[in-house]
């Protein structure tokens, strides 16, 4: 590995917003040698042969571009090639529409140099919309990677645990004692427009089974760029129910981190508290007749009933797995 970093771009149907980002990569200050890596999943609008272009005419010569196609959807998928194309020893997961503050690797590489057992290192971000704010911004904005990740700087192992991949920096070593290990994740994350998500999760849950710490800094700053698509109600409805599966399915790495033994009996006793039966007709009455916000929490009450209803042995299989993985290492 050389001293640097290795900016991972991946993309689907991008092309619209590449060229935005790339202009914020361009501008990069660096501490340096700088790397960047363009990962097309699958897209179908050309958006590898545009940016292959633009950084042909544009991107200046201190910084090294390859392009490559990841055919298997899934944003897990294309991250892994990136990771593996790689060759410097810090890895930063911009996204096509994250646009990186100029002085982003500066203050990275002055915090990952500072502490050797950062395996993840994330910042805070502000948001930039195509069209207008929408009225319901402010209380779910977190769910899109926009805001401060935890109210103070530093380590946030054992207090938020985990990052949002969006301008999340990795350490490169500790991505291939995962890869030496056999980890493969429990999570689909973005494939197409299928909105799973908890890849980024799941990835800090797994770093910090290996010893690695998880880090926060207000310093490193990104702009979150905010479609019109990504502004619709139905967009933020669908990205709700892929947090919520998510979190369920990963659920198991908290329980093995902190030391918790799966019982079936609380397990059900939580599903019981679930269907008490003022909390279900009072969930019942929201999603007729609430607000949007009461709807939204009455569906995730829904969800959760769900999930604890049919998903005991694919929460017993997980966490065998994560346990048969980590006795492994």
């Amino acid at each position: 590995m050389n001293n640097g970093f290795s900016i991972i771009v991946c993309t689907y149907n991008g092309r619209k917003r590449l060229e935005k980002t790339f202009e914020y990569i361009d501008a990069l200050l660096l501490p340096c040698p700088l790397e960047v890596i363009l990962i097309d999943n699958n897209s179908t609008d050309g958006s590898k042969e545009f940016i292959d272009s633009w950084c042909s005419k544009n991107l200046r010569q201190e910084i090294s571009y390859r392009s490559k196609h990841e055919i298997k959807p899934g944003k897990n998928n294309a991250l892994s090639l990136g990771y593996s194309l790689s060759k410097m020893n810090y890895v930063v997961i911009c996204d096509d529409d994250n646009w990186l503050q100029r002085d982003y690797l500066q203050n990275a590489l002055s915090i990952m140099e500072s502490n050797p057992k950062i395996g993840a290192l994330g910042g805070m971000s502000g948001a930039t919309f195509e069209t207008c704010e929408p009225q319901w911004w402010e209380k779910y904005k977190y769910k899109f990677a926009v805001g401060r990740q935890c109210p103070d700087n530093g380590d946030i192992t054992n207090l938020k645990g985990c990052l949002w991949g969006a301008g999340m920096i990795l350490r490169k070593e500790a991505i291939e004692k995962l890869n030496q290990s056999k980890f493969t994740y429990l999570t689909e994350c973005r494939t197409g427009k299928k909105l799973s998500s908890g890849g980024d999760t799941e990835l800090c849950y797994a770093l910090r089974m290996l010893g690695y710490k998880v880090w926060f800094d207000e310093k490193l700053f990104f702009t979150h760029f905010i479609s019109k698509e990504k502004t619709r109600k139905q967009y933020l409805e669908r990205l709700l129910a892929g947090i919520s599966r998510s979190s369920f399915l990963i659920s198991p790495y908290l329980m093995e981190l902190n030391k918790q033994e799966f019982y079936w009996f609380k397990y059900y006793k939580k599903l019981i508290r679930l269907i008490f039966i003022k909390k279900l007709i009072y969930n019942t009455l929201a999603l007729l007749k609430g607000t949007f916000d009461e709807q939204e929490i009455a569906k995730e009450y829904f969800r959760q009933i769900y999930y604890y209803s049919f998903g005991y042995w694919r929460l017993k299989r997980n966490i065998n797995r994560i346990r048969a993985w980590r006795n492994s290492i």
